[in-house]
């Protein structure tokens, strides 16, 4: 028996070592077969599982090698590492303390405490001040074992100790040159520092490392992104999925990216690709949310993905840095020591910092870039009269979504552009401030606070910046960790107090009843104007001023008495929104429909279409129609809902009433 087992362990053995799973475990199961306490097969069972994804599987077998040989520390200390995994903390832990009841010299158990307690208690100091006592302990039965160093720095950096951090990960270079974590971490160290150039050196030697390294392709591609070099931003990003087209943050970061190049259909779809790997990340579901609002035209008509956009090669051309960036892979011994050169790379910057994270509307104005705004001057003025005033300044749009808040700031910064203001608002800039890309690429606590508080030092420093930031709800907990209650809008109250800022906010009716008024002493430093929904002339003459565009990009011809009859069916059928944002959706649809089917004229047929679509219903082609069939809502519904005669009655006679 004993040689058979020897024999068909053999083969086992060889299969194993050649991944040929199928063929191991059926070797090794058929050893069990024969010996159930055959130890080394379960412990190789337990390894392909864990190999092919079933770690519940593999603990499986680790606990029956573990009952015939209850003192062994590897097993104990593998099956822990099964059970981390699964976030199964309370079991980890306590297969690596059993490790270090048999083995008291057992270091990586220690040290895989120490892990636990981290995973699972972030952000509690106590837990990791614990956590850091034991990466102690096996520094200090193994002098040399660089990831524990690696620990006790990431530990430092999270409590902003950027000398402490570095000198310890520089411990984990020394002992292990080709440990690739502690050179990421040092980049997030000297980009804190804003030593751009050493940043980047540690990342690249990262990579040099280990080439599918996606973290670190991901923060090269935040670096040239912060320098609006976007081909090389694109380039890293797609070198990142190319590795891991999962990857969150890539998938993320490429769509600002998009945005900023104004390709906002393509950045719509890359937020709608990160959704799909996180439904619940915030940053995507805001900026799709924005784009869908303010960039409905360009997500209709714009080119959307192709399989290039995913190849990084489709960037190198334009992305010159991306050679410069890679030679500085020769200067690796530059790495940990002062860098001269720094000043040498980049321009002296003449876009303002604030610029960054978002998109200054007066220069857009100058450009031509903005539509008309009309029939808003009573609110373009009682906002500019808000601005003006000494004290209170900061005023705060709030109106229905669709009402068109953000067009009001628009107005103001086309009125500026012209020269249409009053001496104070003459040399102003508006910039508004995009949250996402704000919080975009702040992975410590920490990095967050000091680029809002950058952006308020430079705009209370400028008396020529006025703040808008569109969805103001949202800097009440943007920024916010588990181990900080230090929000944005608890960052930007002490400079509104002082009146250090001029900022305009807007945020719909419902949220600012939501969320907004729940903090007083944030609420208290705005001055509200309400918006209410535009009347039927004014959403007329908009669609009137849209029409050249229109016929222009469709190239249609379209007649006024069409641009009557939308603004009359978005009055008559559609009450859940509101104009001007209703009228513009139907006829943008309608023109889009009818460009797309051939036609080179709009027709009442293609709109009445698309309102249909809108209500979800059939339209009746004439107004007799439409009476006739009211009149005989009665049978129409009797005939398909019994013993509710009264109540059917009530309805159609209220349905009428409505018409």
């Amino acid at each position: 028996m004993s040689t058979e087992i020897d024999r068909l362990l053999e083969n086992a053995n060889d299969a194993y070592y050649k991944n040929d799973y199928d063929t191991a475990v059926r070797l090794f199961e058929e050893i069990l077969k024969k010996d159930s306490g055959h130890v080394a097969s379960l412990q190789k069972l337990a390894k392909i599982e864990n190999t092919r994804g079933n770690k519940s599987k593999a603990c499986e077998y680790y606990e029956r090698s573990l009952a015939i040989q209850p003192e062994d520390a590897n097993t104990l200390n593998d099956l822990g590492n099964l059970w981390f995994d699964l976030h199964e903390w309370d079991k980890a832990e306590e297969k690596y303390k059993k490790a270090i009841e048999v083995q008291k010299d057992y270091y990586w158990a220690y040290f895989n405490i120490g892990l636990c307690l981290r995973q699972k208690y972030p952000g509690d100091r106590e837990k990791n001040a614990q956590a850091r006592k034991w990466f102690e302990k096996t520094i200090a039965l193994n002098a040399d074992y660089y990831p524990a160093y690696n620990e006790i720095g990431l530990q430092h950096l999270d409590r902003d100790e950027l000398d402490s951090a570095d000198e310890v990960f520089q411990k984990a270079i020394k002992i292990c040159p080709s440990y690739k974590y502690p050179y990421f971490n040092c980049a997030l160290i000297e980009k804190k520092r804003g030593n751009i150039i050493k940043s980047r050196q540690y990342l690249l030697k990262a990579i040099e490392l280990d080439p599918d390294y996606v973290p670190a392709l991901n923060n090269l591609g935040i670096l040239a992104y912060d320098e609006k070099d976007y081909d090389s931003a694109f380039a890293y990003y797609a070198r990142a999925l190319e590795r891991d087209p999962k990857y969150l943050f890539a998938l993320y970061n490429m769509g600002l990216a998009f945005t900023s190049s104004e390709e906002y259909k393509k950045a719509h779809q890359m937020f709608l690709r990160a959704l799909e790997v996180d439904p619940t990340y915030a940053p995507a579901l805001e900026e799709k949310a924005r784009l869908e609002r303010d960039f409905e035209y360009e997500l209709s008509n714009q080119t959307g993905l192709t399989d290039s956009d995913f190849k990084s090669k489709s960037y190198n051309k334009n992305a010159e840095s991306i050679g410069k960036r890679e030679h500085i892979r020769e200067q690796k011994d530059q790495i940990g020591e002062s860098t001269t050169q720094e000043t040498g790379e980049r321009p002296a910057e003449t876009e303002l910092y604030t610029e960054k994270f978002g998109r200054n509307i007066t220069a857009l104005a100058r450009k031509g870039k903005l539509f008309d705004v009309l029939g808003r001057d009573r609110e373009i003025r009682s906002v500019m009269e808000v601005l003006l005033k000494i004290k209170k300044n900061n005023p705060l749009i709030i109106g229905r979504a669709g009402v068109g808040k953000t067009a009001i700031v628009e107005g103001i910064a086309s009125r500026i552009a012209e020269g249409k203001v009053p001496p104070f608002f003459k040399d102003k800039e508006i910039l508004e401030i995009n949250m996402g890309m704000l919080v975009a690429g702040t992975q410590f606590r920490g990095d967050f606070e000091k680029r809002l508080q950058r952006i308020i030092d430079e705009v209370a420093g400028n008396d020529k910046i006025i703040l808008f930031i569109d969805e103001i709800h949202t800097v009440l907990g943007a920024g916010e960790t588990t181990d900080s209650s230090l929000d944005a809008a608890n960052i930007m109250k002490p400079a509104l107090a002082r009146g250090d800022l001029r900022m305009i906010g807007a945020t719909t009716t419902e949220e600012y009843n939501k969320h907004f008024i729940k903090d007083q002493a944030f609420q208290r430093r705005f001055y509200p104007v309400h918006i209410d929904e535009l009347d039927m002339d004014s959403t007329l003459a908009i669609l009137k001023s849209l029409k050249p565009r229109m016929m222009d990009h469709y190239h249609l011809s379209i007649d006024d008495s069409l641009l009557s009859l939308i603004v009359n069916l978005a009055n008559d059928e559609i009450k859940n929104r509101v104009f001007p944002d209703k009228a513009i959706d139907i006829l943008e649809n309608s023109c889009s429909r009818s460009s797309f089917d051939g036609k080179d004229k709009l027709d009442e047929l293609t709109v009445k279409g698309i309102v249909g679509e809108f209500i979800g219903a059939k339209f009746l082609e004439a107004e007799k129609d439409k009476g006739q069939s009211l009149l005989g809502l009665e049978s129409f519904l009797k005939e398909r809902v019994y013993g509710q005669d009264a109540a059917i009655e009530k309805v159609a006679k209220i349905v009428r009433l409505t018409k």
